[in-house]
């Protein structure tokens, strides 16, 4: 017998507004423990590491149009960053850009019905979810407070 605690790193820092992007990728120094002032039969501490955070985005990357190509920008360029280096380009007239923030990864295992107007979903799991040795239960095990998931997707879902 004994007890459990989980921790899950939600918000870790980062060159993106602070932090990481997506939220909570990235890895941290394993958190450390000092047990020297535990009591009873045979007292132990044991730190395990459930999964390891995913590689956060970084870099750089350039777009072409007619042959041009852009200097190179930040993979978080603000939207009227982007505008005006594409607009700096022989090959580009005038142009706006829009920025959203998008979740594209899968999440493996989990379907999701959408009622007809969309007010409410219901999701059922098969065997792959949480196959992977990850301990996810439920969704909610598997995504961070506030972050954005994709339903559906590349096989008609």
């Amino acid at each position: 017998g004994g007890l459990e605690w989980r921790v899950k790193f939600t918000k870790n820092p980062g060159a993106y507004r602070g932090f990481t992007f997506p939220p909570g990728a990235g890895n941290l120094d394993s958190i450390t423990v000092d047990g020297h002032g535990l009591q009873g039969n045979v007292p132990q501490v044991v730190n395990t590491v459930l999964r390891s955070g995913s590689t956060p985005f970084a870099g750089a990357f350039a777009l072409g149009v007619r042959g041009a190509w852009s200097e190179p920008m930040e993979w978080q360029e603000a939207h009227d960053e982007m505008e005006y280096v594409l607009e700096q380009m022989d090959t580009v007239g005038e142009l706006r850009v829009a920025r959203s923030d998008v979740a594209l990864q899968r999440v493996e295992g989990v379907w999701a019905t959408v009622d007809r107007d969309g007010a409410t979903a219901s999701l059922r799991y098969d065997g792959t979810f949480g196959a992977g040795g990850t301990l996810e239960t439920v969704l909610a095990d598997a995504l961070n407070p506030g972050e954005v998931f994709r339903l559906g997707g590349d096989r008609g879902g």
